[in-house]
């Protein structure tokens, strides 16, 4: 939920939407896209296990069951899938490497746009010697950039809307505490193979170690006009977003979010939880 609420990829996704009732509306497909998803995954997973138990990475699930479980046609439908995604996120996350040092960290350095094109190079170098030498895990690599933006951004990005008192040092502490308590839970996890208790998650530490630093920072530090002006403007409903009709329709999808959600939670009972603990017993 924090991924798909605050993730980067998102953004440019927003900025398409031909207004915010569509970008309200569409949550409810993304909703029930990311339930059949995470199931079919999930189902596929421990079909795989059955036909293959000694599959020695959980990385290359799907890509053997394309090879050897699927017919050829759907196989390559589903590499091509799978190398799509990747090539996706990898572009986004570059663009995103690269504004972020041109615009935030040198800005005014220098020429912006040539600076951002020798960062996203640096980068592109560097990740393909380090998948050269050390394959990558992709599941693991996805399942730990998932947990970095939920503890990096999503306390922040809440709290930055529903909060008055959250400063620009609270926002950034929290940010960069979130970041590194989260890195460090994983980081050791990783070299040590300790297993932590599941409310030790390298997320969940991560959320609570950013909600800590924010609200400190926060605290030590107050709120200047220019940032009260700036959460003013988050509020401000321009006048096209007022229609009636449209108003209408995203009233009646947020309804059937919560029908939604009601189902989802049935199936998920009926079709996984409640089969996996009669076959623990």
């Amino acid at each position: 939920m924090s991924v798909c609420m605050v993730g980067p990829w998102q953004s440019s996704r927003y900025l398409m939407a031909k207004n915010e009732h569509v970008v309200v509306r569409s949550s409810l497909y993304s909703a029930l896209g990311i339930f059949f998803l995470e199931l079919l995954v999930g189902m596929s997973a421990v079909t795989v296990n059955l036909l293959n138990p000694n599959l020695g990475s959980a990385s290359h699930v799907l890509i053997w069951a394309s090879m050897n479980v699927l017919p050829k046609g759907l196989g390559i439908v589903m590499l091509t899938g799978v190398l799509a995604a990747g090539i996706s996120s990898a572009t986004t996350f570059l663009s995103l490497i690269g504004s972020s040092v041109a615009n935030d960290i040198c800005k005014g350095k220098g020429n912006t746009i040539r600076i951002g094109r020798i960062t996203m190079t640096v980068v592109s170098v560097l990740v393909l010697l380090l998948a050269i030498f050390n394959p990558p895990q992709i599941f693991w690599i996805m399942f730990f950039g998932g947990s970095i933006v939920a503890s990096s951004w999503m306390p922040v990005a809440v709290a930055s809307i529903l909060s008055k008192r959250v400063t620009k040092t609270g926002a950034f502490c929290g940010m960069l505490a979130g970041f590194i308590a989260c890195f460090s839970v994983k980081l050791y996890t990783s070299l040590t193979g300790a297993a932590l208790p599941v409310f030790l998650d390298p997320t969940v530490v991560g959320i609570v170690v950013n909600i800590i630093a924010l609200v400190t920072g926060s605290m030590m530090t107050s709120v200047t006009e220019e940032e009260k002006n700036a959460r003013k403007q988050l509020f401000l409903i321009p006048e096209e977003e007022k229609d009636v009709i449209e108003v209408r329709k995203t009233r009646t999808y947020l309804k059937l979010t919560v029908l939604l959600g009601i189902v989802v939670a049935g199936v998920l009972l009926s079709v996984w939880a409640c089969p996996v603990m009669m076959a623990k017993r």
